[in-house]
């Protein structure tokens, strides 16, 4: 997750999460409507380094910094559909935590777009497959993930979203252009570049759940 911004519409590209809150941008900010997400994104604008172990006093902080953001709100996205079609009504100029695969859907439409690579790093998120312990199909398991990691699938995965895969010899398959723009053949300086988050506990959750539905909720 990181910023995505009509660049053609600012006259400064934010270059870290702290400059969403720039006045500049006032009323032309779309949110995504997830507590985790805007909580991380608060706690990095802010300083904090390791935002799922926070104080109540940078609980708070965090709150407070997230209310301090309402001036700039246009309005929330919710799913991938309003990331796509949001920026192109020339409205929204500024999306946060929004996905490369908008970034790459706008591109191909022929809009001007940045996907910030901010100074508080981006945010990250891995996805995978389990297998429960009863299973009575492991072979078709194990079948099933290897078609999902073969690098015909993972280029697929590149080529429509942007995403990086699990299999590096996808690179091969994977277009030029889009393994340059969004850095899939520098894994590693790419992961020292993005905040990925330890698994969050429930309590935590549910208070970042409880301070996103304050913030909402106040004018």
């Amino acid at each position: 997750e990181s910023i995505l911004v009509r660049s053609d519409l600012v006259d400064e590209v934010p270059t870290s999460w702290a400059d969403v809150w720039d006045e500049q941008y006032a009323g032309h900010v779309v949110q995504w409507d997830s507590a985790e997400s805007n909580y991380v994104m608060a706690a990095l604008a802010l300083g904090i380094t390791d935002p799922l172990n926070t104080t109540p006093e940078q609980d708070e902080q965090i709150k407070q910094k997230l209310l301090e953001l309402k001036p700039n709100l246009l309005t929330y996205w919710t799913d991938y559909t309003e990331a796509y079609d949001l920026p192109q009504t020339g409205d929204a100029w500024i999306l946060t935590n929004a996905w490369q695969d908008a970034y790459g859907y706008l591109l191909g439409e022929g809009f001007e777009v940045a996907y910030v690579d901010p100074t508080e790093r981006r945010l990250g998120w891995v996805c995978g497959y389990g297998i429960s312990k009863d299973s009575t199909n492991l072979d078709l398991a194990y079948e099933f993930l290897d078609a999902a990691i073969a690098p015909e699938s993972m280029a697929a995965l590149a080529n429509g979203y942007w995403y990086g895969g699990a299999n590096d010899e996808a690179l091969s398959l994977v277009d030029e252009f889009v393994v340059d723009i969004m850095g899939l053949d520098q894994v590693d300086t790419l992961t020292q570049r993005t905040y990925f988050p330890d698994p969050i506990s429930e309590e935590k959750r549910q208070e970042m759940v409880r301070i996103w539905g304050e913030v909402k909720a106040a004018p």
